[in-house]
């Protein structure tokens, strides 16, 4: 291959190159990089050819030498020009919510700040989800912003059946023992079916397939069992503040609303009977 060819490929090589890659730089700086790199091999590619064509006349050496790097410096400040009015343009808002649960998550949004402007809606949850933010609060900041705070969760279990409440403390105790084992037990069970090796997260399908199985055999196994004890145990203890286990707080909703939320709801359910267990004395009458 001839010097001269060599050279031309090179630089057309470098030029394309780095064109292409500055449309898909990760950001506004990178892509002024690769656009010069572009302008630059370009620009070479006039002195290239005018300098291993001796043949052609002066005049047209010239021009090619002086045309190519003004067509790439045009170019380059073209690029620069789009990208400063990318960075200016007014930035789209989106429409959905700031707050987003799917697929049986639970999120907890105690302490979030959203803007004050907002066009849209907060909070959206579907598909069996949860966004926890109960008798919540609304504060102004200095910013114009505003900080959403939800206080202590007010879940109101029912009266207990009658089979509960006739059973006494010690007994009601084991019985609840025997469901919190039973509910780590489930829980083992998931992470087994669940998780890959390495406790690594398994692809989208398997996740919403295993999750799946798994919260109906809960909603028919476990459910009304871990929502009447805890309904009996709550009769003899009356009231239970300030959950400030985040764990203890996502297993109260998880007996409450008897799904299955998140990955560790059979855990979680479990460490809220057992908070609820050290609550109650052994002498406690049902009321």
């Amino acid at each position: 291959m001839k010097l001269v060819n060599f050279l031309f490929a090179i630089e057309t090589s470098i030029s394309g190159g780095a064109g292409a890659l500055a449309w898909h730089a990760s950001s506004p700086q990178t892509a002024i990089a690769l656009s010069l790199i572009s302008a630059v091999a370009f620009g070479l590619l006039g002195f290239t050819w005018a300098k291993f064509a001796p043949r052609q006349p002066r005049s047209v050496r010239l021009s090619a030498m002086g045309s190519t790097p003004t067509i790439a410096l045009v170019a380059f400040f073209w690029v620069c020009g789009q990208i400063q009015a990318e960075q200016s343009a007014p930035q789209k808002v989106t429409s959905g919510p700031v707050l987003s649960a799917h697929n049986n998550s639970i999120i907890n949004a105690d302490g979030a700040e959203f803007p004050s402007n907002l066009p849209f809606k907060i909070a959206e949850a579907n598909k069996g989800s949860v966004i926890s933010m109960q008798n919540l609060k609304v504060k102004q900041n200095d910013n114009g912003s505003y900080t959403l705070t939800s206080g202590d969760a007010n879940l109101q279990f029912p009266s207990p059946p009658d089979e509960l409440l006739r059973k006494s403390t010690p007994d009601l105790k084991k019985l609840t023992r025997q469901q919190s084992s039973r509910l780590r037990a489930f829980q083992a069970e998931f992470d087994a079916a669940f998780f890959e090796p390495g406790r690594k997260y398994p692809d989208s399908s398997k996740a919403q397939r295993i999750h799946d199985e798994f919260e109906s055999e809960y909603e028919r196994e476990y459910a009304a069992d871990s929502y009447n004890l805890a309904a009996a145990l709550l009769n003899r203890i009356g009231t239970v503040n300030n959950l400030s286990d985040r764990n203890t707080r996502f297993g109260g909703l998880t007996v409450y609303y008897r799904r299955l939320w998140g990955l560790d709801g059979a855990a979680n359910a479990s460490a809220f009977l057992e908070m609820l267990l050290s609550n109650v004395p052994d002498d406690a009458q049902a009321n």
